[in-house]
């Protein structure tokens, strides 16, 4: 909170880079082949980042995060993905 309240987002970048390194891992660990079962794994892990701003609110009454950036990022990032994700 700290960083934030500074204007940083050094630490919310590295959450995301974590988070889209994670996509890699539970798609090898699944055997994922299918566009789908990526997708579901994109949407698993934006759950994931919103239950974290979730848990930033209740612990302090407001988040650093925004709800649903991890799909935002994505859909950025692969603008394929629109109506998608």
């Amino acid at each position: 909170m700290e960083e934030q309240k500074n204007g940083e987002i050094g630490t919310t970048k590295k959450l995301l880079l974590e988070m889209s390194d994670e996509v890699t891992v539970v798609c090898k660990q699944r055997k994922v082949v299918k566009d789908e079962a990526v997708i579901a794994v994109l949407k698993e892990l934006n759950q994931k980042w919103n239950a974290i701003c979730c848990m930033y609110e209740k612990k302090y009454g407001v988040s650093p995060l925004n709800y649903d950036a991890f799909r935002c990022y994505w859909m950025t990032a692969m603008p394929e993905l629109a109506g998608k994700l």
